[in-house]
């Protein structure tokens, strides 16, 4: 059910807390304004954190992909996937960024006990997050360039026209926050590849409208003492072939609304509730991204990346990921395997190299022995004169 703002934050502060989220919406506004003039900075930070751990990533998916149960995974996560494909994105109730606030607080703690029943169940590791800062959800808001977005590409950030003159008064009507489904969110790590399959299905058991195809494949929540319900929305499978984002991150997003034992079965047709989100995220990459300052490239990353499609340049960053496009697999194979004939034959050209080398040293020694015979021979001559 909707909530009202006095349910959790008291009245007399809901003002103020209006008043910080309209100084971040002004704020940003005048950061998009300022980001015209550096498109070409923009570009430079996108290509040079694009890639900054994107190698690492790539090697540590090698060694993931090789693991038992991954194409299990991915094939069940992608077939999940293709159900939603076509259906519009999940949107909250809310527009009011305070009453998505308000409710995202109610429902944190719910949402923290059902992942972490799936996680002690199928080996997995919480990593529990705190509710996603407002600052952020004004930037989700106003950057993203989604079906919540104007033709301009922003959701309700006024655009200016040559002479810098407001087209719209960014008064004039009130930013949506519907778009923003991760407030409430956590990551799950992994070990391997198995782990996170059994989660997976356990996770869909728990969807009423997945249960009848979940206990054929074997998977029964109920069985297992999970009695929570879901409404699964969405599934974001990067593990699979080309998904990976393009800096070389790979996980899987999946959102959700739990669902209330009282709610009537009409209603969670609809999904009424919060939309909360999980990553599945394998513990080699979360490591590399912990402790070799990847976060802080992938937050540098993300804003380049944000301010470049709001400005219109998403064709110019399609592009730029093109470039460096991952092979499947057996291309892979056959690309090492040539690289291993290319570094054979290098290997062989130096040595044949080291070969030559020595015989001209030893034809250098020769050459300077005569030499020093010569020297000899002169000066024993020159004694005898």
């Amino acid at each position: 059910t909707t909530t009202t703002t006095t349910r959790m934050i008291p009245p007399r502060l809901v003002k103020l807390i209006e008043q910080v989220i309209h100084q971040h919406e002004k704020s940003l506004q005048l950061d998009v304004t300022h980001a015209k003039c550096h498109v070409e900075v923009l570009q430079q930070v996108y290509s040079s954190t694009r890639t900054a751990h994107k190698r690492v990533y790539q090697n540590i998916m090698e060694g993931v992909r090789l693991q038992p149960q991954f194409i299990a995974f991915v094939d069940r996560a992608d077939e999940v996937e293709r159900k939603f494909h076509g259906l519009a994105a999940p949107k909250q109730q809310h527009t009011k960024l305070v009453d998505l606030m308000n409710e995202a607080f109610q429902i944190k703690a719910k949402h923290t006990l059902f992942l972490s029943e799936l996680s002690n169940r199928t080996g997995g590791v919480l990593r529990e997050a705190e509710l996603k800062g407002m600052g952020r959800c004004v930037e989700k808001a106003g950057l993203t360039r989604d079906k919540y977005a104007n033709g301009n590409g922003l959701t309700t950030i006024r655009t200016t026209t040559n002479n810098n003159a407001p087209n719209e008064d960014s008064n004039s009507r009130s930013w949506e926050y519907h778009g923003v489904c991760d407030v409430v969110r956590g990551a799950v790590e992994f070990e391997n590849m198995t782990q996170m399959f059994f989660f997976l299905e356990l996770l869909i058991a728990c969807d009423p409208s997945f249960q009848e195809e979940a206990r054929e494949r074997g998977w029964d929540a109920d069985a297992v003492g999970i009695k929570q319900q879901i409404k699964v929305l969405r599934i974001k499978n990067r593990f699979g072939h080309g998904k990976a984002s393009s800096g070389g991150w790979a996980d899987c997003m999946i959102n959700f609304v739990l669902l209330d034992a009282e709610t009537d079965q009409s209603k969670q047709l609809q999904h009424v509730g919060h939309v909360c989100e999980v990553q599945l995220v394998h513990s080699n990459m979360m490591l590399a991204r912990k402790n070799m300052g990847a976060h802080k490239q992938y937050e540098r990353f993300r804003s380049a990346l944000e301010l470049l499609e709001t400005l219109g340049h998403s064709e110019w960053t399609k592009a730029e990921d093109s470039r460096d496009v991952l092979l499947p697999p057996e291309q892979q194979q056959q690309q090492k395997q040539h690289q291993h004939h290319l570094q054979f034959a290098d290997r062989k050209e130096l040595s044949d190299a080291k070969i030559r080398l020595t015989e001209l040293e030893r034809k250098l020694d020769d050459t300077r022995k005569e030499q020093a015979d010569t020297k000899q021979e002169l000066a024993d001559t020159k004694k005898e004169l």
